[in-house]
């Protein structure tokens, strides 16, 4: 049962890339079981199954319980981030870093995945002069989903 959304924000030069997560609660996998239990929930839900099901934190906002949240599908990667830093090298490659320690990233460049589930700092090739290097920064809500039945 698949029902998020996508979308894509414009606003001052600036485009983001946005996905709907509907409110969930999950289980982590049990030994010798690799997925995460998802279910769907709605937001009257705060307790499912007695509790073996957690609903993430994300899903409570100033003590308001939400049918769902926007996620950003990317971290802003230029100079206006204060998390992600982009150098160029003098051999024409590209290393990305990050001030946030133990963070795990995703980076796409021109559309396609490069690196999955990496730490920074990571170096890449440079090989066009106009590169759209995205990073999207993996938290639990997304990866248990990602890794959910």
């Amino acid at each position: 049962k698949k029902i998020w959304a996508n979308i894509v924000s414009v606003g001052s030069g600036e485009v983001a890339y946005w996905t709907y997560i509907p409110r969930y609660a999950y289980t982590l996998p049990s030994q010798g079981k690799d997925l995460v239990m998802i279910q769907f929930v709605s937001n009257s839900q705060t307790n499912v199954d007695g509790g073996l099901y957690q609903i993430p934190e994300s899903f409570t906002f100033n003590e308001q319980e939400l049918d769902g949240i926007w996620v950003s599908k990317y971290e802003v990667s230029n100079s206006l981030s204060t998390e992600i830093s982009e150098v160029l090298n003098s051999d024409g490659t590209i290393t990305l870093n990050t001030s946030v320690a133990d963070a795990v990233y995703d980076v796409w460049v021109d559309g396609e995945l490069l690196l999955d589930d990496v730490n920074f700092p990571q170096t890449i090739s440079a090989e066009n002069a106009v590169l759209d290097i995205m990073v999207a920064k993996n938290n639990a809500e997304i990866l248990y989903l990602r890794d959910s039945n």
